[in-house]
C-alpha cells in the first residue's frame, strides 16, 4: 500500500498542477481575452471617430465653398439673365438652365434630388449622398454614381432664387473614409436608410467572386446591399435567392433603428460597438463600431475582421489547449513541462520589453544609439523608438537619462515632443518611445532659405518659448537649445508648428573636438549655442542658459550666421566668455526692428541676471514686440506648399523611368449648374485668419 501510495501520490501531484494550470490559464485568458477586446473596442472607436471628423470637415468645406460661389455678385447676375431667358421659352421648375454638360439644359431633375433641392429652398447648404448620375452624365456607364453639393443664389431682396449646384465624385467621399483603416481587413463605409451601400467596399474583387456583384465593372458603390445573407460566402456558402429578402446586418439595423444618447452605457457620443463578432454583407464574422450622422441622413461603420482583431486570443486559446493536451498525456513529465512554460514566460518577457512598439526602419543613430520608426501594435499609429547601448555610457549617464525621461514624459505642452514609453530590454538596451515627426528642423531651414523674416522668426520662437516654459516652471532645463532641436512640422494644416525636441536626454560622448558635440570635458550643451555659465560652472546652470541658447537661435535665424564662431569648441567657448556679440542688424541686409534686436542681444547679454529670467518670461516679451513684420497663414501656406512642390520634383526625378499613374473621370466632377425655385437665406465660410491657430 505503501508503494501504491506514493505512485498515485506521484500520479495525482503533477494531475493537480495540471488541473492548476489549466484552471488559472482559462481564468487569464478570459481575463486577456477581455482587456482584447476592448482594446479592440477603443481601436475601432477611435478610427471612426477619426474618419468621421474627416469626413465632416470636408462636407462642410464643401458646403462653404459653394455657398461662397453661389454668393459670388457674377454668379447672381448670370442667374437672373438665365431665368429672365428661360422663362421666356419653357417651363423651367426644378430644371436646369445653365451646365457644364449642355445636355443637361431643360433636363428634369430625378425624383431623389427634389428633396434635397427643397432643403436648399428653405435655407440650408446640403450635400447628396451618392446617385446614379443622369443619363447625359453618365456617358458609356449607365451606373455611375455621382455626389452634389448646392447652395441657394440670391436676389437683390434676399429671396432665392436660383440653385448653384457642383458635382463631386463619390470616389473623393470613399477617400476621406480612409483616412484610417484598421489592419488588413478593416474598412469604414457609409450606408443609407434602406441599408444601401453609398461608398465602394475595398473588397469589389471578392465580391464579384462570389456573385454580389455582376460584372468585371461593376463596383460596390449602390449596388451592395448591407444585409447578412446568413454565413461565410467567401467559404462556400450559398448565395441567398433573394439577398433583399434577409435582414441588415446586427451593425446597420442598429445605427438605423436607434437614437443614441451621449450617456447611454452602450455608447460613445453617438458610436456604438460589438467586439463579441457579427457576420457582415460577405456573411464573414467582423467587429465593428458604427454610427449615424443625422445631419446627412447617413451611417458610418469601421468594420474588422474577427480572425484578424481576435487572432491574439485565438493564438492563446490555441496554445492553452495544447499544453493541456501535453500535460494529460505526459502527467509524469511535469519537469519537462514546466521546463516549456519557462521557455514560454522567457519569450513573452522578452517581447515585452518594448512594449507594443513594432521596429519598422531605422531613421538615424550615432555613437550612443539608434532610431527607428516603429507603430503601436494596437493604434497603428507611427512612433519613434531610440535605443540606447548602455555598454557605451557610464552608470551616471544612464541614471541621468532615467531621471530625465522621466521628468520629461510629465511635459504636456503641444509645442513639447510627446514621450510615450521608456524601459529596458534583457540585452541591456535601453529605450524610449515618442511622437513621431514629419517636418524640417531650424538648421535645414536656413541650410535652405538662408536668413528669415523676422515676423517667421518672432512667430517660430514665441512657440519654442511656450513649450520651454513648461519646462522651467517644472523645475526643468533644456541645456542643449539648438536649430537641430527645434523642428517646423505641418499638424493638420497648422503650418510652422513648432515641436522642442531631447530635454537633454541623450548625449554623444564619442566626439571630443568638434563645434556640434553635446559634452566636452564635462560640459553639457552644444558650443555654438553654450552660456558662459554652462562652460563655467556646467552643473549649476538654469533657465537663463536655455534663454542665452534661445538668444542664439534667433541670431542665427536673423542672419543665417552663428553669433560667434572659431577654429576650435575652445575658440567658440572662450568667445561666449569674453567677446561681445555683433547687433545681428549687421550681419545681414534684411531688416530687423530695434526693439527685437534689443531683445535678441538681451538675450545673450554674459551674465545670467542680464537675461529675462526665464521662457515665460522671454515669450511675453516676444508678444509684446511692436513694429515687427507679421507672418501670416498665408505666408506660411505658401512656403510648405514650395517645399512640398520642391520634395516632390527632386523625387519625380528620381522616378523618371517609372509610369505616370492614371485616374479615371467620374460622371460629374467639376461640373456645375444652376437650378430654378427654392429659397436660402445667409452664407457659410470661415476666414483664414480665424482658423490661425493662437501659438503666440
Amino acid at each position: 500500500m505503501g508503494l501504491l501510495g506514493v505512485r498515485t501520490r506521484t500520479l495525482l501531484i503533477p494531475l493537480a498542477v495540471a488541473a492548476g494550470l489549466v484552471v488559472t490559464g482559462l481564468v487569464l485568458h478570459t481575463f486577456s481575452e477581455r482587456v482584447l477586446r476592448q482594446r479592440v473596442s477603443e481601436e475601432l472607436t477611435t478610427i471612426l471617430r477619426a474618419d468621421v471628423e474627416a469626413l465632416s470637415q470636408w462636407l462642410t468645406s464643401q458646403r462653404a465653398t459653394t455657398a461662397h460661389f453661389a454668393g459670388d455678385p457674377r454668379v447672381r447676375a448670370s442667374a437672373r439673365v438665365l431665368i429672365r431667358q428661360a422663362n421666356q421659352a419653357l417651363d423651367l421648375n426644378g430644371r436646369p438652365i445653365a451646365a457644364g454638360n449642355t445636355e443637361r439644359v431643360g433636363e428634369r431633375t430625378q425624383p431623389n434630388l427634389l428633396a434635397y433641392w427643397q432643403r436648399v429652398g428653405s435655407g440650408e447648404t446640403v450635400v447628396t449622398r451618392p446617385v446614379l448620375a443622369p443619363s447625359s452624365e453618365a456617358g458609356n456607364d449607365p451606373n455611375a454614381p455621382v455626389m452634389f453639393v448646392a447652395a441657394p443664389v440670391l436676389d437683390d431682396t434676399g429671396n432665392t432664387v436660383a440653385l448653384l449646384v457642383f458635382g463631386i465624385a463619390p470616389s473623393e467621399f470613399t477617400r476621406i473614409l480612409q483616412v484610417a483603416r484598421p489592419g488588413q481587413t478593416g474598412e469604414t463605409y457609409a450606408f443609407d436608410s434602406t441599408g444601401v451601400m453609398i461608398s465602394y467596399s475595398r473588397f469589389d474583387s471578392t465580391l464579384q467572386a462570389i456573385g454580389l456583384l455582376e460584372g468585371v465593372r461593376a463596383s460596390s458603390i449602390l449596388n451592395i446591399q448591407v444585409r447578412d445573407p446568413g454565413g461565410d460566402l467567401t467559404s462556400g456558402y450559398p448565395l441567398p435567392e433573394s439577398l433583399r429578402a434577409r435582414p441588415l446586418t446586427k451593425m446597420a439595423a442598429d445605427a438605423i433603428d436607434r437614437t443614441y444618447a451621449s450617456d447611454s452605457p452602450e455608447s460613445d457620443y453617438g458610436i456604438a460597438w460589438d467586439v463579441e463578432g457579427y457576420r457582415d454583407y460577405r456573411g464573414v464574422p467582423v467587429v465593428g463600431a458604427w454610427t449615424w450622422l443625422p445631419e446627412y441622413g447617413f451611417g458610418v461603420t469601421t468594420e474588422l475582421d474577427v480572425a484578424e482583431a481576435l487572432n491574439v486570443a485565438n493564438l492563446v486559446r490555441r496554445l492553452l489547449w495544447g499544453v493541456f493536451a501535453l500535460l494529460l498525456l505526459m502527467a509524469g513529465g511535469l519537469v519537462i513541462a514546466s521546463g516549456f512554460v519557462r521557455q514560454l514566460r522567457e519569450r513573452v518577457s522578452e517581447a515585452k520589453q518594448l512594449g507594443q512598439y513594432k521596429l519598422e526602419k531605422r531613421i538615424g543613430g550615432g555613437g550612443m544609439g539608434s532610431v527607428y520608426r516603429a507603430s503601436h501594435s494596437f493604434l497603428r499609429r507611427p512612433t519613434a523608438v531610440k535605443l540606447l547601448r548602455t555598454e557605451r555610457a557610464s552608470k551616471e549617464s544612464i541614471a541621468r537619462f532615467e531621471r530625465e525621461v522621466k521628468n520629461t514624459s510629465r511635459l504636456t505642452h503641444p509645442n513639447t515632443v510627446a514621450i510615450y514609453d521608456y524601459g529596458r530590454t534583457p540585452d541591456g538596451i535601453f529605450y524610449y518611445a515618442m511622437e513621431y515627426l514629419e517636418g524640417i528642423n531650424l538648421d535645414q531651414l536656413v541650410q535652405i532659405d538662408g536668413a528669415l523674416p523676422e515676423g517667421r522668426v518672432l512667430f517660430i520662437m514665441k512657440q519654442a518659448c511656450a513649450s520651454l516654459a513648461e519646462a522651467h516652471e517644472n523645475g526643468l532645463v533644456h541645456r542643449d537649445v539648438k536649430p537641430s532641436n527645434i523642428m517646423l512640422c505641418d499638424r493638420g494644416g497648422l503650418y510652422d508648428f513648432v515641436k522642442v525636441l531631447d530635454f537633454g536626454l541623450v548625449r554623444d560622448t564619442e566626439k571630443k573636438d568638434s563645434l556640434a558635440v553635446t559634452k566636452t570635458s564635462g560640459i553639457t550643451g552644444t558650443p555654438l549655442f553654450l552660456s558662459p555659465e554652462g562652460i563655467r560652472n556646467p552643473s549649476g546652470v538654469g533657465p537663463a542658459a536655455d534663454i542665452y541658447a534661445i538668444g542664439a537661435v534667433c541670431y542665427y535665424l536673423l542672419t543665417g550666421d552663428h553669433v560667434f564662431m572659431g577654429q576650435t569648441a575652445l575658440d567658440v567657448c572662450n568667445h561666449h566668455l569674453n567677446t561681445m556679440p555683433d547687433p545681428p542688424s549687421t550681419r545681414t541686409d534684411k531688416p530687423i526692428t530695434p526693439d527685437f534686436e534689443k531683445l535678441v542681444l538681451q538675450c545673450l547679454a554674459k551674465e545670467p541676471r542680464d537675461r529675462p529670467a526665464d521662457a515665460g518670461r522671454l515669450r511675453r516679451s516676444l508678444k509684446q514686440l511692436e513694429g515687427v513684420s507679421r507672418w501670416t497663414p498665408e505666408d506660411a501656406a505658401k512656403w510648405w506648399s514650395q517645399w512640398t512642390n520642391r520634395r516632390a520634383s527632386q523625387a519625380l526625378e528620381r522616378t523618371m523611368d517609372m509610369s505616370e499613374d492614371s485616374s479615371e473621370p467620374v460622371a460629374g466632377d467639376a461640373e456645375a449648374a444652376l437650378i430654378v425655385d427654392t429659397e436660402r437665406r445667409g452664407l457659410l465660410g470661415d476666414s483664414a485668419e480665424d482658423s490661425w491657430p493662437s501659438l503666440g
